[in-house]
């Protein structure tokens, strides 16, 4: 019996597909039917997504002025249903002032980098939500809010599986065939112990060769997981010189080396695979 080969795309489908259905019926019925039942359920999305997005920023310890772009975005979403596009205006300019405000006390230390982040996420999130109050105000706006809606649905599921069909890494392709050779992912060779041997295989996105090197090639290569790289010494570069300087894709087995972070593999054995499709390597650059 064959075994069966599944896509993985990233998102559990199953689940995407029933949260989607829930939520665009949520969408549907309050928007056809009262509209401030909408525009509390957008505020819940949206609050939603500042609580994530600070949570994403502390861990690359961004401190965001949260609470003045939460009560800013507020107003500004508010103003945009009941007084139009001025009031938004004027509101974004206060919320953009009150976050100076609120971050001077913490000192110049991630000044710039805190605001500049608060100022992307107001405009990210509050700004977007607050043209969906514009567009619903008018007599009409129901119908132009679920035009919008469904043409931003449209682009987003397009997108998604023009990815799937279209956008995957040529190793991604090949990934059944890697694992029976044993090869391992550039996602996995960080969790790899030092000194352990180890298979990778990939594209070849650069060669370098650099003079000072003493001879030594250093390979970048890529699958669909990321970035490897591989060093190659002397006398073996020149055992397989054609293989190294022709094909696009390389199969290397060699020991791992981790230090201070920095993995790469030392290359004992450099073998070609069948070309699929290479992108174009910067060589001895």
């Amino acid at each position: 019996m064959s075994e069966r080969k599944t896509i993985e795309t990233g998102r559990n489908l199953p689940v995407a597909l029933a949260v989607g259905l829930g939520l665009g019926a949520i969408v549907i019925v309050t928007l056809l039917t009262v509209k401030v039942a909408f525009l509390a359920f957008v505020a819940v999305v949206v609050g939603a997504g500042l609580w994530e997005l600070n949570h994403a920023f502390s861990t690359r310890e961004i401190k965001l002025p949260i609470i003045p772009i939460a009560v800013g975005g507020a107003t500004m979403y508010a103003l945009g249903y009941w007084r139009g596009p001025l009031a938004v205006l004027a509101t974004l300019g206060l919320a953009f002032t009150l976050m100076l405000a609120w971050r001077l006390p913490g000192g110049a230390a991630g000044f710039v980098r805190d605001v500049t982040a608060g100022t992307f996420v107001l405009l990210y999130l509050p700004l977007a939500a607050t043209f969906v109050a514009l567009m619903l105000a008018p007599h009409d706006g129901a119908h132009r809010a679920l035009m919008f809606l469904i043409l931003a649905v449209c682009a987003d599921t397009g997108a998604y599986f023009a990815g799937i069909l279209f956008g995957r890494h040529p190793m991604a392709h090949r990934r059944d065939e890697m694992n029976a050779l044993g090869v391992k992912r550039a996602v996995d060779l960080a969790r790899v112990r030092d000194g352990r041997l180890v298979r990778i295989a990939g594209s070849v996105i650069v060669r370098q060769r650099p003079g000072t090197a003493n001879g030594f090639v250093f390979l970048s290569m890529e699958d669909e997981t990321g970035i490897m790289n591989a060093i190659v010494t002397p006398p073996l570069f020149e055992r397989n010189r054609m293989v190294l300087l022709r094909e696009p894709y390389l199969l290397i087995d060699g020991a791992l080396q981790n230090v201070d972070n920095v993995v790469s593999v030392k290359a004992d054995r450099i073998q070609a695979l069948e070309a699929r499709a290479a992108a174009k390597s910067h060589d001895f650059h």
